[in-house]
C-alpha cells in the first residue's frame, strides 16, 4: 500500500476507465426535450398522473439512446 493510504486505484484513474468503457454518454437534444417535458408537468401539477408513458419510452429515439 502506497505511503498516502490510498489504493491502487486513484479516483482520476477509475473515472479514465470508467469514460472509456461507457463511451459517449451525451443525451441527445430530442430525448433532453423530452425529459424536460415530462419534468415540467411533473412538477406543475403535483397531482398529475402519468398512465400512459409507454408510447414515449419506445419512441425509437429513446430506445437508441437507452
Amino acid at each position: 500500500m502506497p505511503a498516502e493510504g490510498r489504493g491502487l486505484g486513484s479516483r482520476p484513474t477509475q473515472d479514465v476507465g470508467r469514460a472509456w468503457r461507457l463511451g459517449n454518454l451525451s443525451t441527445p437534444i430530442n430525448v433532453q426535450k423530452l425529459q424536460m417535458a415530462l419534468h415540467a408537468k411533473a412538477k406543475t401539477e403535483s397531482g398529475y398522473r402519468f398512465y400512459a408513458l409507454y408510447d414515449k419510452i419506445y419512441r425509437d429515439d429513446i430506445l437508441a439512446h437507452a
